[in-house]
């Protein structure tokens, strides 16, 4: 016979009568705000779930998912994987520190679930993506889950948040494939200067011998306490020149402008003719703030070229000179990417004021 404190502990386990159904839709309408605000581009974004289901008023639950996602159709029934890892948990209705995803055996998955060995009602839920099924959702029962079509609502935005997170993963992994498969395509470069990596004209490096020189300075140079300086130049009057003037004397000028780079930049620094009237240039310095000098000497030089030219045509450059600290994760692409912005900038202003 059960005494009263026992009695009391399954009252608390389970509701007697169920919550409104204001209550139930407000909830549901909690969770569904905060998911759809939600980005889920965190480090663990399952965490990010478990805030909106806290504020939404969940106070315990776990989130189990497969090492893989397992067909489980009528044709081909889930061959239960062995192991299960918990993503994110509440517990009391606070979001549980999960540095690293625990593991343990499918088989003992409840003894992972917090509060687990306290007197309540837990409902497990197994969780799909289309025919895949993908883990399992263990929440606690509370008088919402009484009335009619709650479960199920609630269900389907647990499943719709994970959805999107494996979108997000996808999405990132396509990111990080298409960016290694560009700087394997700069590295190779492309088919018309494949052969070499010297600018016949000016040389310079061409575009491939470029991005193959600077990849190589960045992984054995740019270290902690040093600085990249990162330039590009644009060399807009060499239409007009080419145009008016011949190619014989478009050639000659590109030729001027590279020795001064070269003069402007030092032979320390890598300087490549990436396109037909555009330059880069990087070096490593570990100096801070020497792009300073780098930008007044390049006025000067600049000045000297359109009043001191013996041509009847003027030379003009555009540039942008961009200096940055050293950081491990900053990539070649993001430097020439912000770089490549600053000369837009500076080219509108230019603009506006001619």
């Amino acid at each position: 016979m059960k005494n009263q404190a026992e009695e009391e502990e399954i009252d608390k386990a389970i509701p007697l009568f169920e919550a409104p159904t204001t209550e139930a839709l407000e909830k549901l309408e909690i969770l569904s705000s905060f998911l759809i605000r939600s980005e889920f581009k965190k480090e663990n974004p399952y965490e990010e779930l478990m805030k909106g289901l806290s504020q939404a008023g969940t106070l315990e639950a776990a989130l189990f998912l497969f090492p893989e996602a397992k067909k489980n159709t009528r044709r081909q029934p889930l061959k239960c994987p062995e192991e299960i890892y918990l993503m994110a948990y509440l517990s009391g209705g606070q979001v549980g520190s999960q540095k690293e995803f625990d593991c343990v055996k499918t088989s003992d998955f409840m003894s992972m679930v917090p509060n687990a060995s306290e007197r309540m009602t837990q409902i497990i839920n197994v969780l799909y993506l289309g025919e895949k099924q993908v883990g399992l959702f263990v929440n606690r029962f509370t008088a919402e889950f009484m009335v009619s079509g709650f479960h199920s609502l609630f269900m389907d935005q647990i499943c719709n948040a994970i959805r999107t997170i494996a979108n997000e993963k996808q999405i990132e992994q396509m990111k990080e494939l298409i960016e290694e498969n560009t700087e394997a395509m700069e590295r190779n470069d492309s088919v018309l200067d494949r052969f070499g990596t010297e600018d016949k004209l000016t040389g310079c490096l061409n575009r491939r011998g470029f991005f193959s020189k600077a990849y190589d300075l960045l992984k054995r140079s740019f270290v902690e306490g040093t600085y990249a300086v990162v330039s590009y130049i644009d060399m807009d009057s060499i239409k007009s020149i080419n145009h008016f003037f011949g190619r014989d004397e478009g050639d000659l000028a590109m030729k001027k402008v590279a020795s001064i780079l070269r003069e402007v930049f030092g032979q320390e620094s890598i300087l490549g003719r990436i396109r037909g009237d555009e330059f880069a240039v990087i070096r490593i310095s570990e100096e801070e703030g020497c792009s300073e000098s780098l930008r007044q000497e390049m006025s000067e030089q600049n000045m000297k070229l359109m009043t001191e030219q013996e041509k009847p045509y003027l030379i003009h450059l555009q540039y942008s000179i961009c200096e940055f600290c050293f950081d491990k994760s900053l990539s070649l692409k993001e430097m020439l990417a912000e770089t490549d912005e600053h000369l837009k900038k500076m080219k509108k202003i230019e603009e506006i004021r001619s």
